[in-house]
C-alpha cells in the first residue's frame, strides 16, 4: 500500500499536469481507483488549482450515526397496498392520497409506490385504475381475470422514467461514495457522469431492445383481438 504522502504526490503531479480532457477521464477513472484515506484525490485537486504542495494530515474520521428512516403508519399502509396489489381502483388510490396529505406525509411518497403501475382502463370490464407492469408491459385486472400489454406510448413513457431513475440513482451512489473519501467536489462531477453513461446505456438498451418488443406483441395483442371480434 502507497504511503500517504507518495500518494499525494502522485495525484498533485497528475493534477498540475493535466487539461480539461484530462481532468474528465481522470474522474471517470478514479470511480475505479482505490484511494485509501482519500490523498491521491486531494493531491490531484490542489495540483489541478495550482496550490501549494501539502499533505493533508491523517485524521480518524469519527463515525457517522445515519439515523433509519422514519416512516408513518398511513405511508407504511401505502406502501404494503402497492407491493400486495396488482390493481388499485382509482377510488381507494384517491383514499389513501388525502389519508397522506392530511397527515403531511411527503407527496412523494404516493408517487413512489405508485412508480411500477400504468393508470389504465380494463379493455374487458373497464375497471379504472392503477395496474401494476410486469414485463414488457404486460398487466392484469384480478377481478375479472383479463390480462393484456399496454400499448407502445404507455410502455414508452414507462421506460423513460426508467432510465432517468436508474441513472439518479447510481449517480447519487457514486457521488455518496465520493463524498465519503473527502472529494465532495470531485463527487459530483462523478455524480453527473455516472448519471449520464447509466441513463443513456439504460435507454439506448430500451430503444433498441424493449420497446420494438414490446410493441409488436401490443399491436400483434390487439390485432388478435380485433380479428377475434370480426369472426363473433
Amino acid at each position: 500500500m502507497k504511503q500517504p504522502s507518495d500518494a499525494y504526490r502522485e495525484g498533485y503531479e497528475k493534477g498540475k499536469a493535466g487539461n480539461l480532457a484530462g481532468h474528465v477521464s481522470e474522474a471517470i477513472f478514479s470511480l475505479m481507483k482505490d484511494d485509501p484515506g482519500g490523498y491521491y484525490a486531494a493531491g490531484y485537486r490542489d495540483g489541478a488549482a495550482g496550490k501549494k504542495f501539502h499533505v493533508p494530515s491523517p485524521a480518524s474520521p469519527s463515525p457517522q450515526v445515519v439515523p433509519p428512516i422514519q416512516i408513518s403508519d398511513t405511508e407504511r399502509a401505502w406502501f404494503r397496498l402497492c407491493d400486495d396489489s396488482e390493481f388499485i381502483p382509482t377510488a381507494t388510490a384517491r383514499e389513501h392520497w388525502e389519508r397522506l396529505k392530511n397527515t403531511g406525509a411527503n407527496p412523494t411518497v404516493y408517487m413512489i409506490g405508485l412508480h411500477p403501475f400504468y393508470e389504465l382502463s380494463c379493455p374487458h370490464c373497464g375497471a379504472t385504475g392503477h395496474y401494476k407492469g410486469r414485463i414488457l408491459g404486460r398487466v392484469r385486472h384480478p377481478e375479472c381475470g383479463f390480462t393484456w400489454y399496454v400499448r407502445p406510448p404507455h410502455y414508452i413513457r414507462k421506460q423513460l422514467a426508467a432510465a432517468f431513475h436508474s441513472g439518479v440513482r447510481l449517480g447519487g451512489s457514486a457521488k455518496d461514495e465520493a463524498a465519503r473519501k473527502g472529494d465532495r467536489v470531485g463527487g459530483w462531477m462523478q455524480g453527473f457522469l455516472v448519471f449520464y453513461f447509466v441513463a443513456a446505456f439504460r435507454l439506448v438498451f430500451a430503444i433498441i431492445v424493449l420497446i420494438p418488443i414490446q410493441t409488436a406483441v401490443s399491436l400483434g395483442q390487439q390485432k388478435s383481438a380485433a380479428l377475434k371480434s370480426n369472426s363473433q
